[in-house]
């Protein structure tokens, strides 16, 4: 029960800070915040990764925090572009 109280109360404090994205970025070639990001990396192997807030991270999904700097790495990037950082490729 005291873990549970724990986690209502952090969450509780999180919620005034909480915005919803009502609608998509203006180009949705783009990658924005909570896509779903295919990368090949120069082995042409291939990954899938899902952009999230750090309370939904969770890496047996592939659900990478935006505050990672794989992440921060491919925001606003396109189709076709190289991701220098990891030597993956959009």
């Amino acid at each position: 029960m005291r873990g549970l109280d724990l986690r209502i109360r952090y969450l509780q404090k999180r919620m005034p800070d909480l915005r919803v994205r009502a609608a998509y970025p203006d180009d949705e070639r783009k990658i924005f915040f909570a896509a779903f990001v295919w990368l090949k990396n120069e082995a042409q192997v291939q990954i899938e990764y899902r952009i999230v807030g750090s309370d939904e991270r969770d890496y047996k999904k592939n659900n990478i925090s935006l505050d990672l700097p794989l992440a921060q790495a491919l925001i606003g990037k396109k189709v076709d572009d190289e991701v220098a950082r990891r030597g993956y490729k959009i």
